[in-house]
């Protein structure tokens, strides 16, 4: 039933309501279903850079509040290293995109990093070099520090935020042939890096019993099943696999379906994770 599921996705069968912000092309094609999810929406402050998607994406402010507060409830938000171009507080946007998740909801994100501890300028007179020397761009307010990313996010998102470990799903071999090796080894320390992947779940009616390993809930854990998914699909789908595999994208991402399913825990677990997906 599980592996049914994951299945779904990128397709017109997946029907899970999406939003999501400054869309890269490879997931905007996976998770739109190539344009036939119609609870797939994505946004930008600038949707006429994004060629790829026709018009499709709509313009939209973070930096808004009432505009956030108006998007309509979703089942899975996602941004990937958007918070540091913001000029506003970033405790605001998540906390407004939060509260437009639908109960069992997974809000999903990432962000960039350095080494020592968290840095910002929202001043708009900062020279450009300035912020390129500070921030890594010309364009961000913000830098995550490595020292403190962890407690400032887990803050931020009420003491109930969470990081989505690679090491508990995947081998080091199989992170290998994916690429995500590096972000393996971080997240094998327990380190954070520009692709750690940090989430914040709604709680979801009627599963508040069913519990995981790592403190996790039965509904994390059948979403974020689905998102590691999607991301791996779409690297793929991207990238063509690695050089060490000739398999097609599609083939590779099918076998892992099955790999993680039989690696995800017990099988007690796994009972449990397909009850909550029913």
């Amino acid at each position: 039933m599980m592996k049914g599921r994951l299945q779904q996705i990128g397709t017109a069968s997946f029907d899970r309501s999406i939003h999501h912000f400054a869309p890269e092309r490879s997931l905007y094609n996976e998770l739109s279903a190539h344009g036939k999810n119609g609870q797939y929406r994505c946004y930008d402050f600038s949707p006429e850079i994004y060629k790829f998607a026709n018009g499709r994406i709509k313009r939209h402010d973070l930096c808004d509040r009432d505009a956030n507060r108006d998007l309509a409830m979703a089942d899975i938000i996602l941004h990937n290293h958007v918070l540091e171009h913001l000029p506003t507080d970033f405790r605001h946007v998540l906390d407004d995109l939060n509260s437009r998740l639908a109960p069992g909801g997974i809000h999903v994100f990432t962000l960039p990093t350095k080494g020592g501890k968290y840095d910002e300028d929202l001043s708009p007179n900062l020279a450009p070099e300035e912020r390129k020397r500070r921030f890594a761009q010309e364009d961000h307010v913000r830098i995550f520090g490595r020292d403190d990313a962890l407690e400032m996010i887990g803050e931020a998102l009420g003491g109930n935020g969470s990081v989505f470990r690679l090491n508990h799903y995947l081998t080091p071999a199989m992170a290998s042939v994916f690429g995500v090796r590096n972000s393996y080894d971080i997240d094998a320390r327990g380190g954070v890096g520009g692709s750690t992947v940090f989430y914040y779940e709604k709680a979801a009616v009627g599963v508040e019993g069913a519990t995981f390993p790592h403190g996790q809930s039965a509904m994390t854990k059948a979403g974020l099943a689905e998102l590691l998914i999607e991301l791996i699909d779409a690297r793929l789908a991207e990238t063509g696999g690695t050089g060490t595999s000739k398999r097609s994208s599609s083939e590779v991402a099918r076998q892992t379906i099955d790999l993680l399913v039989d690696r995800i825990g017990s099988p007690d677990f796994y009972r449990n994770l397909e009850e909550a997906a029913e």
